[in-house]
């Protein structure tokens, strides 16, 4: 009886101690993705600026990152939306892009729910801003 005890509580601790690494790694993805589609969503917001001013802060660079950073990290159908929405110029009144931006978002924050069940709807709206 000693032994069965010994044994399940060794179990137990196993388990215990692979359900602990798992939910780390789960929680660093889930950090890494956040602020990989911050950085994304950062550079699409400076692309309303001059065309002078982008040149000065070197958006086209920056957004060559991010882009690389999304095709690693994202989902395929926000990367083909992404891609759909560029290139990036909302100083332009285009409708059509805007709407797909907006709908990029949700599907970021759709991600982002899908990695950690605890965080709420209005948490992520704060995080991607």
């Amino acid at each position: 009886m000693k032994n069965l005890v010994e044994m399940i509580t060794i179990l137990l601790g196993l388990f215990t101690l692979f359900f602990g690494i798992l939910q780390y790694f789960w929680q660093k993805r889930f950090d890494e993705k956040l602020l990989v589609y911050k950085n994304y969503l950062a550079v699409v917001a400076l692309s309303i600026l001059s065309p002078e001013k982008q040149r000065e802060i070197q958006l086209q660079q920056k957004h060559l990152l991010s882009k690389q950073e999304l095709v690693l990290f994202a989902p395929e159908e926000i990367v083909e939306l992404a891609g759909k929405i560029e290139p990036i110029n909302f100083t332009k009144n285009n409708e059509q892009k805007h709407l797909e931006y907006l709908k990029l978002i949700n599907l970021m924050r759709l991600d982002l729910q899908r990695f950690n069940k605890r965080i709420s709807e209005e948490s992520l709206r704060k995080l991607l801003g």
